[in-house]
């Protein structure tokens, strides 16, 4: 390399300030580009790298020469130089500004602010193209959507000479509990596509195809299981006052293990969940569980990213707390829709997992889990009192248990969330918990159905309707009469009306309601602002008196109706209240809005409380308006309003209600019948002490499930459990043996035992087994009690219903004893009794209420014996079915 391109390399490898300084002109730009070209041409230097080089400075020259990157450059240049001004703590005189190593350090730091622009940009820009991404799916989903309803309705046109066959044919012989032959004999509608075969069904079973009948008709064939499966699994419920613990694990297994059945479930029924007797009692043992299982429930934990919760959730599974377990449930549920829920009033779990998804949202790779979530409908769930409860006045009630954001309030962040409904709220923190989140919602339809004694303050229900960008519908109910009123923290009209300004461009749909009949507190609430602004509002739902303020209803009323009222309405709904009879007033204020011509797009008016007169009737009739009246108890009860909002009464609301008054049903268990409450000793292992009893009747096949149904055995475990052995439980054996004799039930007894074994085997197996062996690696069918001969004269025992149906008037049964002990198959005598005939029938009374019972000569009910066998068997029997249940014993060997 000769000298003189030694000296250009050296002089490019200076400070750039010394030839070109932040704010420079164009003309010296050129200049200083003229010179370093010269340097660095190719035709002027045989140096390899020159071509790069020249390049590259041109590039520069290019984007130096855009007053826009150039205006840019001096900004990115002045920050850098401020930074280091800040960090040396120098001032804008300090001498050190001036010097060789500042200048350095500047160019360096100015590198540093350019590439940190530059990765926020490719930030921006990568966040923006996954949003587009994301509303491009949507659209396409949407496109798709409506292709295949055309081709749906298409195919239902083509076929419906075929679809009307298929449904005369099906619901000539549909059935009602289970399927029959009779539907394998017809035509097979299950070979038809999924957009005909689900109509079909429905008219067939006339909309009441439950889980229990869809079941039972996917045994039919291989093509009906694959043709119900979806439909089976697209909906699931679990109440947890009615389901037990195992029910919910079970499933989740499921789900874990299988993910295409993962993929069908769309809408999720699930409540009362939060409770487990643990909590509560802390007397239960806890669970130990198959180690295959519980790598199963880990791996699940660690896909959530809720790593650090694995000790304690696992701890709390063990303990039967349901709440991990449901949480782990909504994260493996990739296409879950619709959720109707009670959630606990405390759930640290899915307070995380919600935190969790939040937090991946905030970043480049964010979950997938509950991303499809369209449609949220919450209410709180009613506590379970604890034991030793002296007050019970102060058992929760169902309208009464308030829902709380405490660990809720990351699902309203949820990407995919449009619809949310929360029932019982109380807005307390409401502001405290959402202002410290910078992430929108995209919310479309908002409901929020004020709890009791709950306050709903100026600036929680700001911070709830500040998260939405932009709402469609909103419909608010306050409790006005609840003490927060009082203390005059509720909102009032005016700020109401102020926090919906922000979605006044877009709110389609309004709908308040203050309930406040009781204290007329809602005559200081003020009134709301004017609705011109609301552009696209076409349905307004409200009280009088907080449009139109406490004056209302006189005829000088300084706000008048059609000066409040968007030009653009077609719907209009005045609730009433209990005063809210008089029509003089609004009669003639809803006149001024019809003939003032403004409300061109008005169709219907409802006035709900009001008696209407022929005046407003014809006024009506003449502006081609359609009029009607509501109840005026449409929103008295607070029940009733949780039920009717949103301008209807839907029926999911309807059926998470009665979710709701089972949990409200178990909390008095609890508190009153604490003992005889089932779900405090959820039995997971068959119990060894057994009793036997058959069903003798002639019912034909179909009548089976009936007959099962008409026998009283819950009322039989009841009478057994209060005859002294409230702490131990029978198991009963039950068989349907249509037309069989007294002979028949003894040989098919006989033959039961010889297949099942003598629960001493089944013992003598579990005390050879390890105490570290979890669960038995093949299950068995509990064994028999096949000696009784320690509380009698006969080996053998059983019981024998004969009637059809056994109801009120028909309590007993016939006991059969049978192998009386002088017949040893040693042949020695066991009894002194003499003349022991080969079996003994006797008629019983179930309990001492029967009519049966007459009280002497030692007749012995039925629920008195099997207490007095079951007492006699409890310590041998007692004690092993304990530790093999603390093993985590499902069944026996």
């Amino acid at each position: 390399m000769s000298s003189d391109e030694q000296d250009a390399l050296d002089a490019l490898e200076r400070e750039a300030s010394d030839f070109v300084k932040p704010g420079v002109t164009e003309s010296d730009i050129k200049v200083q580009y003229r010179k370093k070209s010269l340097l660095i041409h190719p035709d002027k230097t045989k140096n390899p790298a020159a071509p790069d080089a020249f390049d590259r400075l041109k590039k520069a020259h290019s984007t130096l020469m855009e007053e826009k990157s150039r205006t840019y450059l001096d900004e990115c240049i002045a920050d850098a130089r401020r930074l280091l001004i800040r960090e040396h703590k120098y001032t804008l005189d300090s001498p050190e500004l001036k010097t060789e190593e500042f200048k350095k350090e500047w160019r360096q730091k100015t590198v540093h602010v350019l590439l940190d622009e530059e990765a926020r940009r490719r930030r921006q820009a990568k966040a923006k193209l996954q949003e587009e991404g994301r509303e491009r799916r949507k659209e396409e989903e949407e496109i798709e959507e409506r292709k295949r309803k055309r081709d749906q309705d298409k195919a239902w046109e083509d076929s419906r000479d075929e679809l009307s066959y298929y449904a005369e044919s099906l619901y000539n012989q549909r059935i009602t509990r289970r399927p029959r032959i009779h539907l394998v004999k017809m035509a097979n509608i299950a070979q038809l596509p999924p957009e005909l075969f689900c109509p079909v069904l429905d008219l067939a079973f006339e909309n009441q195809s439950d889980i229990q009948l869809l079941c039972s008709l996917s045994l039919v064939s291989r093509q009906w299981y694959e043709a119900l499966v979806p439909r089976i699994y697209a909906e699931w419920t679990y109440n947890g006052a009615r389901q037990s613990f195992r029910s919910l694990w079970n499933f989740l297994r499921t789900i874990l293990n299988d993910s295409r059945i993962a993929a069908l479930v769309h809408s999720l029924h699930i409540g009362n969940w939060g409770y487990y007797p643990y909590a509560r009692s802390g007397e239960w043992e806890e669970l130990n569980l198959p180690q295959d299982e519980i790598t199963l429930f880990r791996e699940a934990i660690n896909r959530v990213g809720i790593k650090h919760l694995e000790s304690n959730i696992i701890k709390d599974i063990r303990k039967r707390d349901r709440r991990p377990l449901m949480a782990l449930l909504l994260t493996c549920l990739p296409n879950i829709t619709r959720i109707y829920t009670h959630v606990p009033q405390s759930d640290p779990v899915l307070s995380a997992v919600l935190r969790q998804i939040l937090d991946c949202q905030s970043g480049d790779n964010p979950s997938t889990i509950l991303s499809k979530l369209s449609d949220l409908y919450v209410l709180g769930e009613v506590d379970v009192p604890p034991r030793d409860l002296v007050n019970h006045n102060l058992l929760p009630g169902a309208d009464q248990t308030p829902l709380r954001l405490d660990d809720l309030w990351p699902a309203l962040h949820l990407t995919g969330l449009r619809t949310l409904s929360l029932y019982g709220l109380d807005t307390a923190n409401a502001a405290l918990r959402l202002g410290a989140s910078p992430a929108i919602s995209r919310l479309k339809h908002f409901s929020i159905t004020g709890g009791f004694n709950s306050s709903c303050t100026y600036a929680d229900l700001r911070a709830l309707l500040a998260l939405p960008e932009a709402l469609t519908s909103f419909s608010l109910y306050i409790q006005d009469y609840a003490f927060g009123s009082i203390g005059g923290d509720m909102i009032s009209n005016a700020g109401l009306w102020k926090v919906l300004k922000k979605h006044q461009s877009s709110l389609e749909y309004l709908d308040i309601y203050r309930d406040a009949e009781h204290t007329g507190l809602y005559m200081s609430q003020g009134h709301f602002g004017l609705l011109h602004s609301f552009t696209c509002l076409k349905k307004l739902c409200i009280q009088a008196e907080v449009l139109l303020g406490s004056f209302w209803d006189r005829p000088n009323a300084p706000y008048r109706l059609k000066d409040r009222l968007p030009c653009n309405l077609e719907s209009l709904t005045l609730y009433g209240g209990k005063r809210f009879f008089n029509t003089s007033s609004i009669g003639v204020q809803l006149q001024e809005a019809l003939n003032s011509g403004i409300f061109s797009s008005l169709a219907s008016v409802e006035l709900e409380g009001f008696y209407v007169d022929s005046d407003i009737s014809e006024v009506c009739r003449q502006n081609g308006v359609t009029l009607s009246m509501g109840r005026s108890c449409h929103h008295k009860a607070p029940r009733d309003c949780q039920l009717r909002k949103e301008g209807s009464c839907p029926p999911f609301v309807q059926k998470t209600h009665h979710m709701r008054m089972d949990g409200q049903r178990r909390a008095v268990m609890f508190a009153f019948f604490p003992e005889e409450c089932r779900d405090r000793r959820e039995i997971l292992l068959p119990l060894d002490d057994s009793m036997d009893a058959y069903e003798e009747n002639d019912a034909k096949d179909e009548d089976l499930d009936q007959c099962a149904g008409d026998l009283k055995l819950r009322m039989l475990d009841f009478w057994v459990h209060n005859g002294g052995t409230a702490n131990y439980d029978v198991r009963f054996d039950l068989y349907f043996v249509p037309g069989i004799t007294e002979e028949g039930c003894i040989a098919h007894y006989r033959q039961e035992g010889r297949f099942r074994g003598d629960y001493k085997r089944q013992l003598k197996a579990y005390k050879e087994s390890s105490r570290y062996d979890v669960s038995p690696g093949v299950g068995a069918l509990p064994s028999m009690v096949r000696d009784y001969s320690d509380t009698g004269f006969y080996r053998g025992l059983l019981f024998i219903c004969t009637e059809p149906e056994w109801n009120g008037d028909q309590e007993i049964l016939w006991s059969v004893q049978f192998d009386p002990i002088r017949q040893a198959e040693d042949g020695t005598e066991s009894s002194d009794e003499e003349n022991i005939p080969l079996n003994c029938i006797q008629r019983h009374p179930i309990n001492d209420s029967s009519r049966w019972y007459e009280g002497y000569g030692g007749e012995c009910p039925i629920d008195r014996w099997i207490s007095d066998i079951a007492s006699w068997h409890r310590e041998e029997l007692r004690g092993p079915w304990l530790k093999a249940t603390r093993r985590g014993w499902q069944s026996w060997r």
